[in-house]
């Protein structure tokens, strides 16, 4: 963390309040007017346990950002696009939205990337009037949801509606978890996956 932040940090803790809560570190930055990069927010929340929030690293965001250069996509999207980081890195294509769920998490999105087509929903539950070129997202992981009577990780909810959304040709660049490769409940999804699509690459990471 740079010694600019802490020393915010610092002060926004003698006015009493808590900079652990994101509405309360936002409402500091837009009060004071501060020059806070959104690197040096990024890697605050990354490294602040006390947030609870993950956010995709800047070095996989790039990464993911480039692969999708290959592509040549004109509209992209993030179903799970949190503070937008992997948006952040697309310098491709001026057609850009993000969907987040945590309302507190998208007003600092909008606050750090105010040119982004942000929409405040559930992405599983959204009904999407348009189909992408690109869906580009870290997936949220760890939780198993029910579905028509099948039990199903998150991650593989999303990984469906990721495709429903594509267009014809349209590619899905996502950050998952390596179980999705080795899991039993997944076993359908991905069958489904090499049936319907053309899966051009897996990268392991370390």
């Amino acid at each position: 963390m740079s010694d600019k932040l802490l020393t915010f940090i610092d002060l926004i803790k003698k006015k009493g309040k808590d900079p652990n809560r994101i509405s309360v570190l936002l409402g500091e930055i837009i009060e004071s007017k501060a020059v806070i990069s959104r690197k040096e927010i990024i890697d605050f929340i990354l490294t602040n346990k006390r947030l609870g929030y993950h956010t995709t690293p800047n070095d996989i965001a790039e990464f993911m950002a480039e692969i999708g250069r290959i592509f040549d996509p004109r509209s992209i999207i993030d179903i799970s696009c949190g503070l937008a980081n992997t948006l952040a890195f697309v310098d491709y294509s001026e057609d850009l939205t993000g969907i987040e769920i945590d309302s507190e998490i998208i007003s600092l999105t909008k606050y750090l990337l105010p040119e982004l087509n942000l929409i405040l929903a559930d992405s599983l539950k959204y009904e999407f009037a348009r189909k992408y070129d690109l869906v580009i997202s870290n997936f949220p992981y760890g939780i198993d949801i029910r579905e028509s009577g099948q039990r199903l990780p998150i991650e593989a909810l999303f990984i469906k509606k990721a495709l429903e959304i594509l267009k014809p040709g349209g590619t899905l660049v996502c950050l998952l978890p390596d179980t999705f490769l080795k899991i039993k409940l997944c076993e359908r999804l991905r069958e489904e996956i090499l049936l319907n699509n053309s899966l051009e690459m897996v990268i392991q990471l370390p």
